[in-house]
């Protein structure tokens, strides 16, 4: 990451930092960057709940919830300076409680983040103009299997290593690489990929030596690399590039 400077014609490196360093919170910052703009996360979404704890018998808060252009549900899971072990099974357990909210529901949970955040909007109307429906007769929400993305600076092998078995099993989940970089006064973040999926799974260490397989993915800014024993197999998209400036 580079600063331009126009005035000496040069570039000056920025400093990769932690959200720690710079006293960015989870909650307080990088959560609300994304429920106010998570058009980051390279698409369309609503947000639709943030920090919900409605789910009965259990007193976990799912960090955002979010709908697509097909009126699928998204969960979304964001961490700062280090993922964890769990959020994999954390986002998966959010992902269970979600799936069987009807299109009536959806909507109530949207009215009820609405009346917190923005008295007076009606949550329906929101919902068929985001959707682009003229009337509710097509308004389907959570038709299909829901979505996962998570967000964090840095990943764990335990998580990376569960997330690339699930995407080989059809689930479909997405790993955005957010990280903080600063030069002197200023400070931006940006979200950046990982370069290498290489070293993203543990094996067992009874197997052979793995080859890596240099696999292109077909969106232009994304970039995946995986280990396989066998012929080469084209990567599912898995860590993507997308700004985000404060």
């Amino acid at each position: 990451m580079y600063r331009i400077n126009r005035e000496k014609n040069d570039i000056i490196k920025m400093e990769k930092r932690l959200f720690s360093d710079l006293h960015f919170t989870e909650r307080g910052h990088l959560q609300e960057w994304i429920a106010k703009h998570p058009d980051v996360l390279g698409e369309d979404l609503l947000i639709i709940q943030k920090e919900y704890a409605g789910f009965n018998d259990t007193k976990e808060r799912l960090d955002l919830l979010a709908l697509d252009k097909d009126g699928g549900l998204v969960i979304i899971e964001n961490k700062l300076d280090d993922t964890g072990r769990d959020v994999v099974w954390q986002a998966l357990k959010y992902t269970s409680y979600c799936s069987t909210l009807t299109t009536k529901q959806v909507i109530r949970l949207y009215q009820e983040y609405l009346d917190s955040t923005a008295a007076g909007e009606d949550a329906k109307e929101l919902l068929m103009e985001f959707l682009g429906l003229e009337d509710d007769d097509g308004l389907a929400l959570n038709p299909e299997d829901q979505r996962i993305i998570f967000i964090a600076n840095s990943y764990r092998k335990e998580v990376t290593s569960t997330a690339l078995w699930l995407l080989e099993h059809d689930i479909n989940l997405q790993c955005f690489r957010a990280t903080p970089y600063s030069f002197g006064a200023f400070c931006s973040s940006t979200l950046v990929f990982l370069p290498s999926l290489a070293t993203a799974s543990i094996v067992s260490t009874a197997l052979p030596h793995t080859s890596l397989i240099n696999s292109e993915a077909s969106a232009p800014n994304s970039c995946a690399f995986r280990a396989s024993l066998q012929a080469p197999v084209k990567s599912p998209k898995f860590f993507f590039e997308m700004p985000l400036l404060t």
